[in-house]
């Protein structure tokens, strides 16, 4: 049987005396970006139902090991449609970008708190 999880509080490392930014920091503060034509109530029902979901198969899996780490994939849409006031890169108002979770789009992964 495995031991005990421990709860552990993350913890930010530097590699060297100056500050280095975190995986979720950014350079240049920039305003978030505005998503076009997203339902934003339809799609939130959608998130918490697969996370529910998740959780059910988290607890009705025999792995010993499932309270102290899982994995979770998404399927994420091709591109996203955003506003934009650059009139060079998106004429009509909405620029369609294609999304990269090894790019910007990506976000760092933790621990499993059930």
């Amino acid at each position: 049987m495995p031991p005990e999880p421990k709860h552990l509080l993350p913890q930010t490392f530097f590699l060297n005396e100056q500050h280095e930014l975190s995986r979720g920091e950014k350079e240049g503060g920039g305003r978030l970006p505005q998503y076009h034509a997203i339902n934003w109530g339809v799609k939130g029902q959608a998130i918490w139902n697969s996370l529910q979901a998740v959780r059910s198969a988290i607890k009705a899996s025999e792995d010993p090991l499932r309270d102290s780490h899982y994995f979770v994939l998404s399927r994420p849409v091709a591109e996203v449609q955003k506003k934009s006031t650059n009139k060079k890169i998106a004429p009509g108002g909405v620029l369609a970008e294609n999304v990269r979770y090894d790019e910007g789009d990506a976000c760092s992964v933790g621990s499993a708190s059930t």
